[in-house]
């Protein structure tokens, strides 16, 4: 099966793009580790498998609305 093949069969399956789903599931993954008090927003982003910090915070605050430094302190406020 060609790349171009799997990525149309996997977003008509599932509704959205590889990519996207991966994306999806490093934020899930972030978002867990963001509720531990001790862990720093630099630090989930490595564990949670992105790279750069900045885009991190881009793609988090795209699909989220807010900052992972902002989601941290909500978490620890409730």
């Amino acid at each position: 099966m060609s790349k171009a093949t799997f990525f149309r069969l996997f977003k008509r399956e599932f509704g959205l793009t590889p990519v996207e789903y991966i994306i999806q599931e490093r934020l899930a993954e972030a978002k867990r580790l963001l509720r531990n008090p001790v862990a720093t927003v630099a630090d989930v982003c490595f564990r949670a498998g992105f790279n750069n910090p900045a885009y991190f915070q881009t793609i988090f605050k795209k699909y989220e609305g807010i900052t992972p430094g902002l989601y941290k302190k909500q978490c620890s406020l409730g």
